[in-house]
């Protein structure tokens, strides 16, 4: 079978576009429907930079992603979802922080005390911790 050049092109273009689509997919978390997991809300004076899917971490350990962010009576309200094969203590505190000079927001999980207390459960509420001094704040 004898291909004609527009018939060669089209097969290169089409290989090209599902090489594309499939590195694509590889970069991006694609999973469908809800996640799974302890759905927990964070309660925060300023939500500057953090977006949906943002990291979650916990002692330098990513364990879940930031579902959604609202705005509730002149407070920021993040939903969480922390990854459900993680137990963490109940006494936590969140901050935002920026993951390096120009980098992305996340949220990390502190203890508000010395000790773990308790286990964190479906619909817990996180408070934001003290002032912390970022990469943001820097510069003012």
């Amino acid at each position: 079978m004898n291909f004609g050049l527009e018939a060669k092109v089209g097969i290169f273009v089409i290989g090209c576009l599902m090489l594309i689509g499939a590195m694509s997919l590889r970069l991006v978390d694609y999973t469908f429907g809800s996640k799974e997991g302890i759905h927990v809300n964070a309660i925060l004076d300023d939500a500057a930079g953090l977006t949906k899917d943002a990291a979650i971490i916990f002692s330098g350990v990513e364990v879940g992603t930031v579902e959604e962010i609202k705005l509730e009576h002149g407070k920021a309200v993040a939903m969480l979802i922390v990854e459900a094969k993680h137990e963490l203590p109940a006494n936590l505190n969140i901050l935002v922080r920026s993951k390096g000079f120009l980098g992305e927001k996340y949220a990390e999980l502190k203890l508000s005390g010395a000790e773990q207390i308790g286990v964190l459960k479906e619909g817990d509420i996180l408070k934001e911790s003290g002032e912390i001094t970022d990469f943001d704040q820097l510069g003012n």
